[in-house]
């Protein structure tokens, strides 16, 4: 998954530092054995 841009930054923080829920729908990607992430310092700047 690619995160660009401050705007991306807290759904980031909640997707995969929060717990797995429906109303975060990516943060099912917690579970996913094989799942990278790549963002720019904005995006990534919460975790």
């Amino acid at each position: 998954m690619v995160a660009n841009g401050a705007g991306k930054a807290e759904i980031v923080k909640k997707a995969f530092f929060g717990p797995v829920t429906p109303e975060v729908p990516a943060s099912i990607l917690q579970m996913h054995p094989d799942f990278t992430l790549v963002g720019d310092e904005e995006a990534l700047s919460l975790i």
